[in-house]
């Protein structure tokens, strides 16, 4: 029979229709259609962990006309809707993006949307799509997303033992139907900060159930490392390593509904970093990172040679080497070496000379803790933000800026050593650079790596002669090729050859590769 409904305020759906619907057919017209999307908020499901919804729809309409006609079964559609500034918001995304608007076109049993343009704040995202309905539902489902320009989207999120903060681009697919489906992608990830620290308590770890599905979806996504990617043990307030990943490794999610199985799979190499030990700040040379995970493990392996520059009481250079090679929420109980060789009790000693300020044995105690509370103080106040602001102002990849001033200062008081200069009566700080260094590091393309070196040592020999107060500026270049076959690297360091005057002796060109059997 004929039919005419009017939906009006108060709802978030309004329409005109007008009509006839039979036991078999319909026939209507749809007038003034209007939908408030922020409706859908109600259904949307929740993320296990987060415990926010996936999507929240924040403002924006759908508004147009449509006709409705065949079997009443399995209806055609027919018309234009238009999206008008569309804003969502997702506990993924950590930017609130652009209202977005389109149209969606419907006919016969397909409707296909205009590509979708969402600005974000250093990029877009560009989103196509196209829907098949059966039954009158849109059932089957093609959405094409394409994150483009400048950094990207930033995405921000965490799970037990580990979180990470990035800018991401790429493609994605979402395809399926209402029997399965999937997702898949390549993304690269660029500017991350990423933390992996374990949980001493187990029972504060959120255990997430879910039940196998028949009808099964799929994720495969590859993620490649881009410009600055950061992992932080156990967190970038407080790191005790700080590893830069290479560019161009990758690593591959997935996830199988029907097994409720999750991976993270991939090996990344170490470009640059640090590690904090002893009091001590180690410059990482090489090592790796392997991904192997679940979500009921979480427990990478870590494989890693750094380095440290320090004296021995003749005043000679020392480079000592910390090794490590174990799961990285094991304890971390690293294997020291040394050149020139020395024994492991020696190297101990080295690494803790500034733990024994004095002879008397009242003050060790205080003296000790001091050293240690005022370096970490002063690291994780004055230094990490320095590091920052000259990274950000430089636009380097890799900063580390190490200066013991603090404890040399308060080795200086407990030592009771002179604090003026003999000659002419003034306070000398010259002594207190001592061991101050900045390392930076930045890529040049996809295959340079530049960086460099500036250590302070003082020679109190010389603070009076010399015009910098018995310093000693050391300057250390490297440059670093990749290759489809070896590794070059140039390296230029006046320690290389410290009694020539010229350039080219000072200079080292080394050549790396390495196969697997």
């Amino acid at each position: 029979g004929d039919l005419y409904v009017a939906v009006k305020e108060l709802f978030p759906v309004r329409l005109t229709a007008t009509g006839s619907i039979d036991q078999t057919l319909v026939d209507l017209n749809i007038q003034d259609f209007y939908f408030d999307p922020v409706f859908i908020n109600y259904f949307m499901p929740t993320d296990p962990y987060k415990e926010k919804r996936h999507v929240v729809f924040k403002s924006g309409n759908i508004t147009g006309d449509i006709r409705i006609d065949g079997k009443i079964s399995d209806p055609d559609f027919h018309g234009v809707l238009n999206v008008n500034d569309i804003a969502v918001e997702s506990p993924y995304i950590a930017e609130i993006p652009q209202p977005a608007s389109t149209k969606a076109y419907l006919d016969g049993h397909s409707m296909i949307l205009d590509p979708l343009v969402i600005q974000l704040k250093n990029g877009s995202i560009t989103v196509d799509s196209a829907f098949e309905f059966d039954g009158g539902l849109p059932t089957i489902f093609d959405v094409n997303i394409d994150i483009s320009g400048g950094t990207g989207v930033r995405v921000a999120y965490e799970i037990p033992s580990f979180s990470w903060d990035g800018h991401f681009t790429g493609t994605t697919q979402i395809k399926g139907s209402k029997e399965g489906g999937f997702l898949r992608g390549d993304l690269i990830c660029n500017d991350l900060v990423s933390s992996m620290e374990s949980s001493a308590d187990q029972s504060t770890v959120k255990i997430v159930q879910r039940s196998p599905s028949v009808e099964g979806f799929l994720v495969d996504l590859t993620i490649q490392t881009g410009r600055d990617v950061n992992f932080y043990f156990p967190n970038q307030q407080v790191p005790i390593i700080q590893a830069t990943a290479d560019n161009g490794d990758t690593m591959n999610i997935t996830y199988d509904s029907r097994s409720d199985v999750l991976a993270l799979v991939g090996k990344l190499a170490i470009r640059t970093g640090e590690i904090n030990y002893f009091n001590k700040a180690f410059f990482l040379k090489e090592g790796f990172i392997d991904f192997n995970e679940s979500q009921v493990k979480f427990n990478p392996w870590l494989n890693v040679r750094a380095d440290v520059v320090t004296k021995d009481d003749l005043g000679k250079d020392v480079t000592i080497s910390l090794l490590f090679d174990d799961y990285l929420f094991n304890e971390f109980n690293p294997e020291f070496l040394s050149f020139p060789r020395k024994s492991e009790n020696e190297i101990l000693a080295l690494l803790g000379q500034s733990f024994i300020p004095s002879n008397d044995p009242e003050q060790v105690s205080v003296a000790s803790m001091l050293v240690a509370t005022g370096g970490m103080i002063g690291k994780n106040t004055i230094i990490q933000p320095l590091e920052d602001a000259i990274k950000s102002s430089f636009n380097l990849d890799f900063v580390s800026f190490n200066t013991d001033i603090i404890e040399n200062a308060i080795l200086d008081r407990f030592q009771d050593q002179e604090f003026y200069s003999r000659n002419n009566q003034g306070m000398n700080f010259a002594k207190y650079l001592e061991n101050t260094s900045l390392f930076v590091g930045e890529y040049l393309g996809d295959y340079l790596f530049l960086e460099g070196s500036l250590v302070v040592d003082y020679d109190e020999a010389n603070s009076v002669s010399s015009p910098w107060g018995g310093l000693d500026l050391n300057v250390n270049l490297n440059l670093q090729f990749i290759t489809p076959f070896v590794l070059i690297d140039w390296t230029y360091d006046p320690k290389n050859n410290p009694g020539s005057d010229y350039f080219f002796p000072q200079n080292t060109i080394s050549f790396t590769w390495q196969y697997s059997y």
